[in-house]
């Protein structure tokens, strides 16, 4: 997964780009970048995940180049995603290609 941003002053960022696909993220809150087969159900088991660890999104997009290819998911949450809850969401979920968070 590529990301491409910048610094915009003051210690803040600006996520511009993911994989050539326009983004705008300011890393306000907690983010998680998820690269995804682009098939029903994918998104309805990763926010299964994070409710069950009593994570809320505040913030959600969905995106992908063309149906049937890689689909991105860029999650902001009010709460830190720990690392096993990062583990989990890969584990149980065998069709994310890819979990990164910001």
């Amino acid at each position: 997964m590529e990301v491409v941003g910048s610094s915009v002053g003051g210690g803040n960022i600006l996520i511009t780009e993911i994989d050539g696909l326009a983004v705008e993220l300011t890393g306000e809150y907690p983010t998680l970048l998820i690269r995804h087969h682009d098939i029903p159900g994918v998104i309805t088991e990763v926010t299964r995940i994070l409710a069950g660890n009593s994570i809320n999104v505040a913030f959600m997009q969905v995106f992908r180049h063309s149906r049937g290819e890689d689909a991105y998911m860029v999650i902001e949450t009010d709460q830190k995603v720990p690392p096993e809850v990062q583990e989990d969401i890969i584990r149980l979920c065998p069709d994310i290609r890819q979990v990164r968070v910001v």
